[in-house]
């Protein structure tokens, strides 16, 4: 009896580990079984998110502080596009059936913070240094997504890509100018 158990339970073990050699390894881990990305697309999104919320946080805190009529205007043409982006970055949400992460990382909110602690001239550039440093890294984010595996991230990172490359490019053209 007890050696039909053994031989039994051997069974079942051999049979679980070769359904988990079935699993597809590059699904979401961390989320709900429905999740419909993999897991570069799903760090992507989060990052995407991150990234947007930054930008329209800083862009925020710009618009309150800043006098000059070109952080101004290039603050305000951030929230908008960013917001944008946010949405589409939402509905992609919804389709794939992802949890909605509208949060900016500990790190990130403290460079805001920060941000908001100074004025003038010295605020305005450190808002321009961070909108560079997080654009060169959203055309990364962008660009490496750009060939992921999942058509939905793939059409929204080429799509998004030339106006990011184009902030980051306006950022740049602004810090020089505020040196």
């Amino acid at each position: 009896m007890s050696r039909l158990i053994c031989s039994v339970a051997a069974l079942l073990f051999i049979g679980f580990i070769a359904l988990q050699g079935c699993e597809d390894k590059r699904r979401a881990k961390n989320y709900n079984s429905e999740t419909q990305v993999d897991d570069d697309g799903l760090r992507f999104i989060q990052n995407a998110v991150a990234g947007s919320h930054t930008e329209i946080e800083a862009s925020i805190a710009a618009q309150n502080s800043s006098k000059n009529p070109e952080v101004l205007q290039f603050a305000g043409m951030l929230i908008k596009h960013h917001n944008d982006l946010l949405e589409k970055l939402r509905k992609l949400q919804s389709e794939k059936m992802i949890s909605h992460l509208d949060t900016m990382s500990t790190e990130r909110q403290k460079q805001v913070l920060g941000l908001s602690k100074q004025s003038g001239p010295a605020f305005d550039k450190a808002y321009v240094d961070l909108m560079v440093e997080e654009h060169e890294k959203a055309v990364e984010l962008f660009t490496s997504a750009t060939h992921n595996r999942m058509k939905p991230i793939i059409e929204l990172a080429s799509k998004a890509l030339p106006t990011i490359k184009s902030h980051l490019d306006s950022a740049k053209a602004l810090q020089a100018r505020l040196k």
